[in-house]
């Protein structure tokens, strides 16, 4: 949809759709911001949140366990990167389940159903 201009009584421009309705970008940002907090809303119902000591126990003593950093690669300083863990944004992870895609095709140790994963 093209965007265009108006200018007001008071001489200011303000920016308007095609039908002269003012865009309110702080309303997209909101929209933004409430999405996202429902989003993560529904994970937390979804998951059960432990400590970095419990996940750090947890890897240890089970063998069938694995912890995926949802950070970005490259936000990933070499000190912060576990052994045998995985590195898989998070928007990489969205993006693979919003295409339905084989979590295996990402790293082949996710095709285990019966794997333990611990996310950051």
């Amino acid at each position: 949809m093209r965007n265009s201009f108006l200018i007001t009584r008071e001489g200011s421009l303000r920016r308007v759709d095609w039908f002269s309705q003012p865009i309110h970008p702080q309303r997209e940002d909101m929209q933004m911001q409430n999405d996202f907090r429902k989003s993560a809303e529904l994970a937390k119902r979804a998951t059960t949140s432990i400590s970095p000591a419990a996940a750090y126990k947890l890897l240890r003593e089970s063998p069938n366990s694995l912890l995926i950093e949802t950070r970005d690669p490259t936000n990933v300083p070499d000190e912060h990167r576990v052994d045998g863990s995985i590195i898989i944004s998070m928007d990489k992870l969205v993006e693979s389940s919003e295409n339905s895609l084989n979590l295996a095709e990402l790293d082949s140790r996710l095709e285990d159903k019966d794997l333990l994963i611990i996310t950051t």
